[in-house]
């Protein structure tokens, strides 16, 4: 279902700070997003947010039950394939809590998957695109996790040496994931490897790598950004320790990024100075630009590239969401 508002930037306060901000895939409902939120009170920290096209604005629609979800999540996403009548979305935590949305914008708990040997909570999820029912999530005490969201069970365990701060499923392979970690290091696993690690590059003085995007229209390419913030690393995985360019952010801390889901030359990337940019990566020898510039209230946490709308970017704002169209 394809709609176009009228506004090319709509916005949603909140009452209590943004952490992240997921889009939905499903079809029949344009431009939904949940969004979770951090608060120290017993309050929900979960909301789902669709476009209303007669007032042309974006409005709350929907929250879990306080009791089906007691803490902030780690994280929170949609399945990236709808396969049912109702919408999936999966958060990560105290336990993998996977929640349904019905056409009526019921919010309901199908299950909550705890790992049978690790007490700790997951840090944090991502969907496998090539295969659904996948998903891989880590703990506190450096493993990763792949769970089947169809039979519930885990199918396998990777432990690394270093703290993970970050994981994305590899666009087009179910058994391949990147991880960022302390130390400046950018690996990629391989499930079906009896050694499964291969270092992809590590960071000059060591600075722990904070988060890492993907490019699903090329999927050799990886983005990552250190604690120091002052750049972002694009690597392309057939040529380790060698990165491919480095963006610049002058007078900007990188808080987060995410790939266009249409094309491997646009990267989104907010900042903590208040900032969204979309940046152009050109050839070789060429000077990278900033294609757009958002200047918001307060610092950005979470950015994500709708892949139903590739024109839209939602991001997570200080106590706000922003819907941005490119």
């Amino acid at each position: 279902m394809s709609v176009q508002p009228k506004q090319g930037h709509m916005s949603f306060m909140t009452q209590s700070p943004v952490m992240s901000i997921s889009w939905s895939s499903f079809p029949t409902v344009p431009l939904r997003c949940l969004y979770t939120t951090f608060t120290d009170t017993i309050t929900s920290h979960l909301y789902i947010l669709q476009y209303v096209v007669q007032s042309d604005t974006i409005t709350k629609t929907v929250s879990p039950a306080i009791h089906d979800l007691p803490f902030t999540p780690t994280a929170a996403h949609f399945t990236p394939k709808p396969v049912s009548n109702n919408d999936i979305f999966v958060t990560s935590g105290d336990g993998l809590r996977i929640f349904s949305v019905s056409t009526s914008n019921d919010v309901g708990l199908l299950e909550t998957m705890y790992h049978p040997k690790c007490p700790l909570p997951s840090c944090g999820f991502d969907w496998c695109h090539q295969n659904p029912d996948l998903l891989c999530t880590w703990y506190l005490d450096n493993t990763c996790s792949v769970w089947n969201v169809e039979t519930r069970q885990m199918t396998c365990t990777i432990k690394t040496k270093k703290q993970i701060f970050d994981m994305k499923f590899c666009p087009n392979s179910p058994d391949i994931y990147g991880v960022a970690s302390e130390q400046g290091l950018l690996q990629l696993n391989d499930t079906r490897m009896d050694n499964p690690t291969m270092l992809l590059y590590q960071s000059p003085d060591a600075p722990d790598l904070m988060k890492l995007s993907w490019s699903s229209s090329d999927p050799t390419r990886i983005a990552t950004f250190s604690s120091f913030g002052d750049r972002v690393v694009v690597m392309d995985t057939r040529k380790p320790f060698e990165p491919m360019t480095q963006l610049k952010i002058a007078q900007n801390q990188v808080s987060c990024i995410d790939w266009s889901t249409t094309s491997a030359n646009e990267l989104c990337i907010g900042t903590l100075d208040k900032k969204v940019m979309v940046w152009v990566i050109k050839p070789t020898n060429q000077n990278e630009n900033s294609l757009l510039e958002f200047s918001s209230e307060g610092e950005v946490n979470d950015v994500c590239w709708s892949k139903a709308n590739p024109e839209w970017i939602g991001a997570a704002m200080s106590s706000s969401v922003h819907y941005l169209h490119v």
